[in-house]
């Protein structure tokens, strides 16, 4: 539950204009966790959940680094109580992410100092520290990954010397460097994300989010797999904040500080879509939620299947969260005998709705997004604002699955 972002309804109408508004996954706010969280301007996944292996895993526990303090937080979210406290960091923290291991079914967080090291602990064996990496960059590390699969850490950093290491990449039990990833192009890299294109192991990969490009690495030979592009220029470049790879591996989906969000296919290394939001500058990208939904087109007498990715993206220019529904559609077909669905068609991009922008509280900027399971309002979200406050916000009651039928 805590290692996948998305969750699925699936649900038939007969009549297509009600695909857009049947169901809308709302988002409002509930209350305020803690007001001294020390927030980064920059960084997005400054804090992060985690559901610890000897309770039930619906009870989520916050990462958070408190203000002015050298030491991480953890804190039990149902009562609002400070359980540890983490102390092996000589220098004041920026960033914090949690990695579920299902291998051993243990969390491990990797927290980032301003001397540029990279700590890695052991959240459900008495919070132990177990390495402190020296990456040996030059400035703040931006973004970092655990890969279970080959027990890899993975590092970035903004404004390197181009020519320098792009990407370091570390033994996760041994806590030692294992190999440079070059890239002389780059300035900066800022976001890392892991895709798994297959589940064969030379078929893992690197996507590193650029100045103004997509970069993507294979994991075990370094080699660059490809670079994504797009056409948008503005007056002083753009940058890929953050992003996401979709539940079934196929689209990356990224944000902008320009107010783009780009939807690629990972596949055929093409740009499907880039949506303009104006006026805005985007921040933290999530997957909200996919809704499926089955019905018969009035124009054609075809039936078609549409998938509706519900996202989350915070603005920081307009100073809220935009719930957008990105849909793509597939042509497919009802077999009576087999009382299966059978695809006749390719899926497509259909196209995107704004559902709702929700302001923030006490009109802040909306700097990161989390999805959480909480223990008593369901599916929710945490965001962190300029107030140095994380909010809880809390979702609609999902909707039942329905079965399809298909009308005679």
């Amino acid at each position: 539950m805590h290692k996948n972002n998305h969750y699925i309804i699936n649900k038939s109408t007969e009549d297509s204009d009600k695909l857009l508004f049947d169901i809308i996954p709302n988002i409002i706010y509930k209350e305020t966790i803690i007001n001294n969280f020390n927030h980064s301007y920059w960084i997005c996944d400054s804090f992060d959940i985690y559901y610890p292996i000897k309770e039930n895993k619906l009870e989520p526990y916050l990462i958070y680094v408190p203000l002015y303090e050298k030491e991480i937080n953890i804190l039990k979210i149902r009562d609002k109580k400070i359980v540890a406290k983490l102390t092996g960091s000589s220098n004041y923290i920026e960033k914090v992410k949690n990695f579920y291991n299902e291998k051993d079914k243990h969390n491990y967080l990797l927290s980032s100092d301003w001397d540029f090291s990279v700590l890695i602990w052991d959240l459900d064996n008495n919070y132990e520290l177990k390495h402190k990496l020296a990456p040996g960059y030059s400035n703040y590390i931006y973004s970092f990954l655990i890969c279970f699969k080959f027990d890899y850490v993975i590092t970035s950093t903004v404004g390197h010397t181009p020519g320098k290491d792009h990407i370091k990449i570390f033994l996760f039990k041994e806590g030692t460097l294992l190999k440079s990833i070059l890239d002389s192009d780059n300035v900066d890299t800022l976001y890392l994300i892991l895709w798994e294109k297959e589940k064969k192991e030379e078929e893992t990969y690197i996507i590193a989010l650029c100045y103004e490009k997509v970069s993507i690495y294979n994991l075990l030979s370094n080699d660059l797999y490809c670079e994504l592009s797009t056409n948008v220029q503005e007056s002083c470049g753009d940058y890929y904040f953050s992003g996401f790879v979709s539940y079934d591996n196929k689209y990356l989906y990224t944000s902008s500080d320009e107010g783009y969000i780009n939807i690629w296919d990972l596949y055929q290394k093409i740009l499907v879509k880039t949506i303009k939001i104006k006026d805005s500058s985007l921040f933290k990208i999530i997957p909200w939620c996919i809704y499926v939904n089955y019905y018969i087109d009035k124009e054609d007498s075809k039936l078609y299947k549409n998938i509706n990715n519900y996202i989350l993206v915070c603005d920081k220019k307009k100073k809220g969260i935009i719930n957008l529904n990105v849909i793509f559609k597939k042509e497919i077909d009802y077999n009576d005998c087999t009382n299966k669905i059978n695809d006749i068609s390719e899926e497509e991009f259909y196209l995107y709705q704004i559902n709702s922008f929700n302001k923030s509280k006490d009109n802040q900027a909306i700097k990161s997004i989390k999805k959480i399971i909480h223990p008593i309002y369901g599916n929710s979200i945490l965001c962190s604002d300029e107030n140095n406050c994380i909010n809880l916000w809390t979702n609609t009651p999902p909707i039942k699955v329905d079965i399809f039928k298909k009308e005679k």
